[in-house]
């Protein structure tokens, strides 16, 4: 048997990787030493509980969203049921507890009314973070060549050179003085695994947005069903 490509782990990023090839007309082979697809993504069970390894949550799954998207036009969305989530979890600090929503307005509201001496500050970090999205979706959506838009990224695309010269900490210090709101706004860094003072703030605010600012789903029965089903696809087009 011969194949376009040999794909080693059907990890997502092997189990995606193989869908877009495989849509492309191409024979591959997805190989995978694990009895079930995910990798470290993977469901699991433990006396009746069923437990995500890593995945209890995946952001651009709503509607419209890039990822969700991605799934429509690969038929897997067919296969599978997603359930809208609401919020992206629960934030306790002492003195602060509140649900984040994805939704930067109420989040704005919310660290107003907790800390009305930072309430320029506030509408000043969420404009940089505004700001930064719109460069960022301009740079993706646009059909210009990687290369050519590269070269014009600190004309065209100005915010994210200039972000990506900064760690998170420096980020949300041009804007916020009080330690307390910089150690919530930076909270996220738990889903990242660096610190604020060492992690790129080019990446926490792609996180940020993401998980505290758009809305997602979660898939019915688990992440190992969404696997199963992009295993499904992959089968179903020869390979």
């Amino acid at each position: 048997m011969e194949y376009d490509a040999i794909i080693i782990g059907a990890g997502m990023a092997g189990l995606t990787s193989a869908l877009k090839l495989t849509s492309e007309g191409k024979k591959i082979i997805l190989l995978e030493s694990q009895p079930v697809p995910g990798g470290v993504g993977t469901s699991f069970k433990r006396k009746g509980f069923k437990f995500e390894a890593s995945l209890h949550f995946v952001d651009a799954l709503a509607p419209q969203e890039e990822v969700r998207d991605f799934l429509d036009e690969q038929g897997v969305s067919q296969k599978i049921e997603y359930i809208e989530l609401k919020e992206f979890g629960r934030v306790i600090y002492p003195g602060h507890d509140f649900v984040v929503g994805n939704d930067f307005e109420a989040l704005k509201i919310q660290f107003k009314k907790d800390f009305p001496l930072e309430a320029k500050g506030v509408d000043g970090i969420f404009s940089d973070i505004a700001g930064f999205s719109g460069d960022f979706d301009r740079f993706m959506d646009s059909k210009l060549p990687l290369w050519l838009k590269l070269i014009l990224s600190p004309v065209l695309y100005s915010s994210i050179i200039t972000t990506s010269c900064l760690t998170a900490e420096q980020f949300i210090a041009k804007r916020i003085k009080d330690k307390k709101l910089a150690a919530i706004l930076g909270t996220i860094w738990g889903f990242m695994g660096l610190p604020p003072k060492e992690l790129s703030a080019f990446y926490f605010l792609i996180v940020l947005r993401g998980c505290w600012g758009r809305k997602t789903a979660y898939i019915k029965g688990g992440f190992n069903k969404f696997f199963e089903a992009m295993v499904d696809k992959i089968r179903e087009r020869g390979s």
